[in-house]
């Protein structure tokens, strides 16, 4: 049987539209790596998998608590959530996953929609804390100003060579190659990251290959 972790919620915080943050102790023996994911249970019962659900961990292992971000639905799983209070208690899995930083010279570029920016936020906290002096560029899209998750969180990071570059697709045109060359200064000298929807990921995807950008 998986090993179950109990947690109990210390905050629940309205970070966008129709979106929330839940903050939770971390048990003393949960380790986890940046861009990692778990199976939130926030049932009462560990093996009910109706109240379950796989979340990337938006806090780094550094930081003595777990938090998590979800945009709400009418789903049982989002409603528990979000009628959670604290002090109330969830189970999670161990981490999993394997999305991580790949360190060299080149540009470290993110292309991110929605909720995509939770496991992104503990890697800007890891360049932050090693004073990372490479070239560091976020592209976060969503319809609206209103739902951008951690939007002034973001603005905020002191990294040395760091470029937040909101895109609000109500407004102005989708992530594009042309917003790319104007804001990078080398499309082909960097490392994408894509998260998001499937139709995101493979728009970005696309995107890129059709511009000769290696896959690698």
């Amino acid at each position: 049987m998986k090993k179950i972790y109990d947690l109990n919620l210390v905050e629940r915080n309205d970070v966008a539209e129709n979106t929330i943050e839940l903050i939770f102790t971390k048990p003393s023996d949960y380790k986890f790596k940046i861009g990692q994911y778990t199976f939130l249970n926030v049932g009462e019962d560990p093996q009910d998998k109706n109240f379950a659900r796989a979340l990337s961990i938006a806090s780094h292992p550094d930081e003595d608590l777990l938090r998590f971000v979800m945009r709400t639905s009418d789903s049982e799983f989002k409603q528990r959530c979000l009628a959670m209070k604290k002090g109330d208690s969830a189970t999670i899995t161990k981490a999993t996953g394997s999305f991580g930083f790949k360190f060299s010279d080149k540009e470290i570029v993110f292309l991110i929609s929605g909720i995509g920016i939770a496991p992104i936020i503990p890697m800007l906290m890891e360049l932050e804390k090693i004073d990372y002096q490479g070239k560091v560029s976020l592209f976060y899209s969503n319809r609206t100003l209103a739902k951008t998750t951690y939007h002034e969180r973001l603005e905020s990071y002191n990294i040395k060579n760091y470029n937040y570059n909101p895109v609000f697709t109500g407004i102005q045109p989708r992530i594009n190659i042309d917003l790319l060359k104007e804001k990078l200064d080398d499309i082909y000298d960097a490392h994408y990251y894509i998260i998001g929807t499937g139709e995101f990921i493979k728009t970005m995807k696309t995107l890129l290959e059709e511009n000769n950008i290696s896959k690698d």
